[in-house]
């Protein structure tokens, strides 16, 4: 349902972005975005209509190092 995907999508954005602004460190990561710092982790598929997603990742990117699963 879509009230659902609205949850999961605010479980993201808790995660990220209100998780960066909360400690202050809004102006430089917690999005994706030209001179933030980013740790990436890419999945198949969409994470927001399926969570499910996430607990199989392609690979993680942090610090600019690729790890592979």
């Amino acid at each position: 349902s879509s009230d659902v995907c609205s949850s999961d999508l605010d479980a993201i954005i808790g995660a990220t972005s209100l998780a960066a602004e909360s400690l202050g460190l809004g102006t430089t990561v917690g999005t994706l975005a030209p001179a933030f710092e980013a740790d990436i982790v890419a999945m198949s598929g969409d994470a927001v209509a399926t969570p499910a997603n996430l607990k199989k990742p392609l690979f993680v990117m942090k610090g600019g190092r690729v790890y592979k699963k």
